[in-house]
């Protein structure tokens, strides 16, 4: 009986070493799970930083180009206008004979 005994202790010690390493792997599987969870938070940060900025710049750039275009309209209407004045005299001139 003794031996029954001694064979059902060590079959009851082996589960419960078997128990506590499946306690201490699921552990481990949770802080690995924890931190992919915060690296793919920390990512997600990243990604609409990145974002914010890019529109951000393409904002800028738009603006800058759309005043660039601005100024380009203005200096042509100038250069027109500038031609005109100058020219002015000999149309009438040569329209009118004066």
């Amino acid at each position: 009986m003794d031996e029954n005994m001694k064979f059902l202790e060590e079959k009851v010690q082996d589960h419960e070493d078997r128990l506590r390493k499946i306690e201490e792997h699921s552990m481990e599987q949770k802080f690995q799970l924890l931190n992919i969870e915060k690296s793919q938070s920390d990512l997600k940060l990243l990604v609409i930083e990145q974002n914010d900025r890019l529109i951000k710049q393409i904002t800028i750039n738009s603006n800058v180009s759309n005043e660039i275009k601005l100024i380009d309209r203005k200096e042509t209407w100038a250069v027109v206008a500038l031609v005109l004045g100058l020219t002015s005299p000999y149309i009438l001139k040569f329209i009118f004979g004066y």
